[in-house]
């Protein structure tokens, strides 16, 4: 490139082919190649990534769903828990009446008489010791 005293020289390109404008029959088919070849492990990598999301998917859902059967466990054992203290609660009330009741009895007995409950043995009446109705004929 030459500079000439008004501006740029530009004779020495008249003689050159034009290679800018021109693209080099060999380029576009690599280029093309490797734009498939890099669609294909793009597309590969895409559904791969698909796949692992819909497995994410499925584990998140039934980790959901496992979740809330352990809290549907959970407030089930709540409820028997609370009956069980219940039931407990009644147990021992029964458990001290039926004390109760034993050291009523026992102390009903004779002592004495530790047969029975508590009832004394009465004799029987003794038979024909008592005048039977006659009519007053006199």
């Amino acid at each position: 490139m030459a500079i000439d005293g008004v501006g740029w020289d530009w004779s020495y390109m008249a003689n050159e082919e034009d290679h800018a404008l021109v693209a080099d029959g060999e380029t576009p088919t690599e280029f093309a190649k490797e734009c498939r070849k890099n669609t294909k492990r793009l597309n590969d990598k895409i559904d791969e990534l698909k796949n692992d999301l819909y497995e994410a998917n499925v584990y998140r859902h039934s980790y959901k769903l496992g979740i809330d059967q352990l809290e549907r466990r959970l407030a089930e054992c709540k409820d028997r828990e609370e009956e069980k203290d219940v039931v407990d609660g009644k147990l021992a009330r029964l458990l001290k009446s039926l004390k109760d009741l034993e050291d009523i009895i026992e102390s009903q007995r004779s002592k004495k008489v530790k047969e029975g409950v508590g009832y004394n043995a009465v004799p029987l009446p003794a038979a024909d010791l008592y005048l039977s109705p006659k009519k007053d004929l006199s």
